[in-house]
């Protein structure tokens, strides 16, 4: 990045820049990367035409930037090493071809601050899309059946949840109360398995099962969403597909070595 922009500044203001871009609905200028980066025009420049020599980002016509292809092989290449995903794919796709629903697994983040959605697949009876794309990721557990799973099952992360302060309200069924949160998650813990009653959004339920690896830790997460509409009740959701998604959590959990005390 030159000798005057080799320092760990400019090196955080050259991954904000891609996270800037990556985040865009639209190719952004030199002024306006500048102003929303709080840098200056020559520090943006140097940036830039660094992230351009290395294929990370590329001009369009009226001098505006936007992000390469060039990181999804950086983030495939992630995923590839990615032993939970490795074992859980083929199950997941299993479950997914049987079902017909849409079908994601997730995993905490390192920091244990976001559920990062690994893959997934989209239901085949009709054209809504329903689970975010791999690799978005939320911070808000209370909202989701993985999320309610990541804090049943890893240490001191309610705890820590409790800390972020007044939760966020989506929808009317949306849990808002801490104390009624901790019921869910002694509930979720309890039975094994998590639902999202239209708690992250309306007309969608979600239920979902713990992976657990070979030191009995939890290890992520498989999720099946449904529309409403073909499925009236959560409790007819989990009449139609708790054993199915259950039996797939353990298979992938026989795969990363757990075995049930």
């Amino acid at each position: 990045m030159g000798e005057n922009c080799y320092n760990a500044p400019a090196l955080r203001k050259g991954i904000e820049l891609v996270e800037l871009l990556a985040a865009s609905e639209k190719p952004l200028t030199l002024t306006e990367i500048t102003q929303a980066l709080a840098s200056n025009a020559n520090m943006t420049t140097r940036l830039i035409r660094t992230l351009q020599d290395m294929g990370w980002i590329y001009e369009q016509t009226g001098k505006a930037y936007v992000l390469s292809m060039q990181p999804l092989t950086l983030f495939r290449t992630l995923l590839d090493k990615n032993t939970f995903r490795s074992a859980a794919q083929k199950h997941a796709i299993s479950l997914w071809e049987e079902s017909g629903e849409c079908v994601h697994i997730s995993q905490l983040s390192e920091d244990k601050q976001t559920s990062i959605m690994l893959d997934s697949w989209e239901t085949t009876r009709h054209m809504i899309r329903i689970a975010p794309a791999a690799g978005s990721s939320s911070d808000l557990f209370h909202l989701s059946g993985s999320g309610k799973l990541q804090l049943a099952w890893q240490l001191g992360l309610f705890d820590d949840y409790k800390h972020r302060g007044p939760l966020v309200k989506k929808t009317a069924t949306t849990i808002t109360s801490y104390k009624r949160l901790q019921q869910e998650v002694q509930l979720t813990k309890e039975r094994g398995w998590g639902v999202d009653n239209e708690e992250g959004g309306e007309g969608i339920l979600c239920l979902s099962a713990p992976i657990f690896d070979m030191t009995n830790t939890l290890a992520g997460t498989i999720c099946m969403s449904v529309l409403k509409m073909y499925y009236p009740t959560i409790e007819h959701l989990i009449q139609t597909f708790q054993k199915n998604i259950c039996a797939t959590a353990a298979a992938i959990s026989h795969e990363l070595g757990y075995r049930k005390n």
